[in-house]
């Protein structure tokens, strides 16, 4: 089963919510929120998406681009303020198709700012999370991890431009968050200049994934 439901975003386009589900039972819900222009196609999250789906979840994968206009010419406040309230319009939307069972979410970059609002909520039950090149440079993303009562793994490159080993020791001290740090790698969790190496951390992550998966 594949279908896409369309809902208004906080400035009135279109943003597209695709579920995916290949069971008539799912072992659970699972929410992909990719980057603002690190899209569900990418690597990652394309990976991510087959891998869930693979084991049995109903995937639901949030569709949008925040690296366009009219993103592009918004302040740094309007900007922040589209991004949590489409989250808050995403979640809203997630509740209505969710099935029976747990809530794994997976977000990355601008995603775990949406992910970090609704920890910060405490409304969901039920809940594992996976914070991808997580955005602990800005308060919300490092307070939301530092704090979260969501059974968490979080993946960063220590050339990641979010990435401080102040913020990564902050983190480490919530003993529901499994902290990894992949060293040499950039916010794509990529090296920049190794193709090859860049392949193996992507295949890393992945058994990361489902290591994760399979001790929460």
């Amino acid at each position: 089963m594949r279908n896409v439901h369309t809902i208004k975003n906080s400035i009135g386009q279109n943003l597209d919510i695709t579920e995916i589900c290949l069971s008539d039972e799912p072992k659970g819900t699972a929410l992909i929120l990719p980057g603002a222009g690190y899209s569900i196609q990418a690597p990652l999250m394309h990976y991510a998406t087959n891998l869930l789906v693979k084991e049995g979840y109903q995937v639901i994968l949030a569709d949008y681009a925040y690296n366009k206009e009219p993103y592009n010419s918004m302040s740094d406040e309007e900007y922040r303020s589209s991004v949590l309230k489409d989250g808050e319009l995403i979640f809203e939307k997630v509740g209505q198709l969710r099935k029976d069972g747990s809530l794994l979410i997976v977000g990355k970059s601008i995603g775990t700012m949406m992910m970090a609002q609704e920890s910060n909520f405490n409304r969901l039950s039920d809940v594992k999370a996976i914070w991808m090149t997580p955005l602990i440079h800005g308060e919300l993303v490092r307070q939301a991890l530092e704090e979260t009562k969501w059974p968490s793994l979080s993946i960063i490159g220590d050339q990641d431009f979010c990435y401080s080993p102040e913020a990564a020791e902050a983190i480490e001290r919530n003993p529901l968050v499994n902290n990894e740090v992949i060293a040499g790698t950039d916010h794509a969790l990529q090296y920049e200049d190794d193709l090859l190496g860049s392949i193996d951390v992507l295949k890393q992550v992945m058994e990361s994934l489902v290591r994760f998966l399979q001790q929460s």
